[in-house]
């Protein structure tokens, strides 16, 4: 079987989720963006970590990719979660714009885009 190059690596990973982040949904540019593992290779002292291949890779922001870091997507899932609620409980500026309809808390149930959840930016 003949070698991918990385360039071409990108492009298919780009395309998985047609252009957008596989967890927040928003468009990504074609030259910057970045490549997540699912299963972290930094995970490999609780053994459970990923390898380098096209299966292991979704496109991603900058912002989900360096928040997801080397959480597996339910640890991701649940640690996003837990920051509202602490936002909510420790931020008055949160509290305040939550008053006065700025900024409101809509689903609770969390998808990622890759599961079929919407882009709301």
């Amino acid at each position: 079987m003949d070698k991918i190059d990385k360039k071409e690596i990108r492009d298919i990973v780009y395309k998985k989720y047609n252009g957008r982040c596989a967890y927040c949904g928003c468009l990504l540019y074609r030259d910057n963006f970045t490549i997540d593992h699912i299963k972290s290779k930094m995970r490999h002292l609780k053994g459970l970590h990923g390898i380098d291949n096209i299966e292991n890779y979704n496109p991603c922001c900058g912002s989900c990719n360096s928040s997801k870091a080397s959480y597996t997507i339910e640890e991701f899932r649940k640690k996003l979660i837990t920051d509202v609620t602490r936002l909510k409980r420790d931020s008055s500026k949160y509290r305040i714009l939550e008053r006065f309809g700025i900024l409101s808390q809509v689903k609770y149930e969390l998808l990622f885009y890759f599961e079929g959840g919407e882009y709301n930016g």
